[in-house]
């Protein structure tokens, strides 16, 4: 074998390896996103703290990790699943302290429960844009998910190529960036200061 087969093969086996436990799925994140020399490791009690989602994180990351070398089209559609769920852990967290309605509904989202607001739908509220800036860049990777396979007025499905995982692949480390800096920003605001 030559070396560059031995690379090759030791990424796919390291792609296949799931996360052992929720700390390892959030660096699993950060290196998916390639930000380990920007952000380094966050903290599990700050970025994750509600351990009811910890399970889906998991799931999320792991199948992101394991589509790397799959077709353009499982690879966006995998990334737009990482993005979806954090987009709903930053709404769900943004509305835990609104009124009592948005604290339902960030209920709904944390427990994944049925007839919960989809991304899709909170990508598309001006006020989250507004209060949640990188959600701009989540939304652009939304619409890169192959969801709807013929655009309007066309039967012919739209191909997912490898520019479109290469758009998304960019988009990413702003969101992954944004959720985390977010997670901060709320865990500072609520320490009381002296």
């Amino acid at each position: 074998m030559t070396e560059r087969q031995d690379r090759d093969l030791l990424d796919k086996i390291r792609q296949r390896i799931v996360s052992g436990d929720i700390g390892q799925a959030l660096t699993n994140l950060v290196d998916l996103a390639k930000l380990d020399d920007t952000i380094g490791a966050p903290n599990v009690e700050v970025c994750l703290p509600d351990e009811r989602v910890h399970a889906r994180f998991r799931t999320e990351v792991d199948d992101a990790r394991r589509a790397e070398n799959d077709s353009p089209r499982n690879r966006v559609n995998r990334l737009v699943g990482v993005t979806e769920l954090l987009v709903e852990l930053a709404v769900a967290a943004h509305w835990q302290s609104g009124n009592a309605k948005q604290q339902q509904q960030a209920e709904a989202l944390i427990t994944n429960a049925p007839g919960k607001q989809l991304a899709g739908a909170l990508l598309g509220q001006q006020q989250l844009l507004q209060d949640i800036p990188w959600l701009v860049d989540a939304a652009a990777i939304w619409k890169a998910r192959s969801g709807h396979p013929a655009p309007r007025g066309s039967a012919e499905p739209q191909p997912v190529t490898d520019r479109e995982v290469r758009q998304v692949q960019a988009l990413l480390p702003n969101v992954v960036e944004g959720w985390v800096g977010d997670a901060y920003s709320r865990a500072h605001k609520q320490v009381p200061q002296p």
